[in-house]
């Protein structure tokens, strides 16, 4: 089982490069490893090249992850050999490998997730293709029925929007389309289709519109079955109860580590519809930081 602190989470998140990645559809160069610690609905199906299928049991509780700051562009036709080498998020359990990214159609990024059985395509999974654009950054998996997958999506009106009916936060609000806001979600692995989700945004100084956080590490599964996220916030992140952290003119969000990494850390419950508690450095409305 996944057993890990607050210092533990932010120390391997510091050795990532969290930068931001333009609309650029070529792959791209963010090496999307793979670790191993001890401790229904929206998107469409291609056509499938394999019928593997995974065990209907659990997973074994080592959760893998994989995650990369500048997500790799791909699409249905990407063999698992070109995504490994432009160094896409993938996990491989046995003769099963989970991969996601995004696909830019036109002026659109919609979040990808593939499935390879001993290398051939199982399936290519949608997970939302309305106009605000969508990637998906890292994957964490235990071989299991279950996979989490970390995203961000700019603008409402997305698929996320029904998917997180039940989340924390169930909609992305009103950013103006321009704030880049995360998501969280966990996907079916047998047909790979997202069955819960949450956003995870920020707030503006009038505390109603939504503003900027994005994803700076994967999704780790804790020893209570909790889920911990670090990511980058724009003011102001928010407190379990949607609270802002910071005060309004006066403050702003910090790194957790006091240098340049990542100033925001949420834990959530594992179906996504509760955030546990949530901390950032530099503001003083931190209501139930995480220890």
């Amino acid at each position: 089982m996944w057993r890990t602190t607050f210092s533990v989470a932010l120390l391997t998140l510091l050795n990532t490069n969290c930068g931001d990645s333009d609309n650029s559809g070529s792959p791209g160069t963010g090496a999307g490893t793979s670790t191993s610690s001890s401790s229904g609905s929206g998107g469409q199906t291609s056509n499938s090249s394999s019928s593997g299928v995974l065990p209907t049991g659990p997973g074994d509780g080592d959760w893998d992850t994989a995650f990369t700051a500048d997500p790799v562009g791909m699409n249905c036709s990407s063999t698992m050999a070109e995504l490994e080498a432009a160094g896409a998020a993938m996990i491989t359990r046995g003769a099963v490998t989970l991969v996601v990214g995004y696909e830019q159609l036109g002026q659109n990024q919609d979040p990808v997730l593939l499935r390879f059985d001993d290398g051939e395509r199982t399936y290519c999974q949608y997970h939302e293709q309305e106009p605000p654009d969508g990637r998906a950054y890292g994957i964490t998996w235990d071989g299991g029925p279950v996979a989490y997958v970390g995203y961000s999506i700019v603008g409402g009106g997305s698929a996320f929007d029904s998917l997180a009916a039940q989340g924390w936060i169930g909609s992305y609000g009103d950013g103006g389309g321009s704030s880049k806001v995360m998501v969280l979600g966990s996907v079916d692995t047998a047909s790979g289709s997202v069955q819960r989700a949450t956003f995870v945004p920020a707030k503006r100084d009038n505390g109603s519109k939504t503003n900027t956080l994005g994803p700076a590490g994967p999704i780790v599964v804790l020893q209570d079955g909790s889920l911990e996220v670090l990511g980058n916030s724009a003011f102001a992140p928010l407190n379990p109860d949607k609270s802002g952290m910071c005060l309004p003119d006066v403050e702003y969000p910090s790194a957790l580590d006091g240098a340049r990494g990542p100033n925001f850390l949420g834990r959530f419950s594992a179906d996504l519809s509760t955030m546990v508690c949530a901390s950032t450095a530099g503001c003083s409305n931190v209501t139930a930081p995480c220890e």
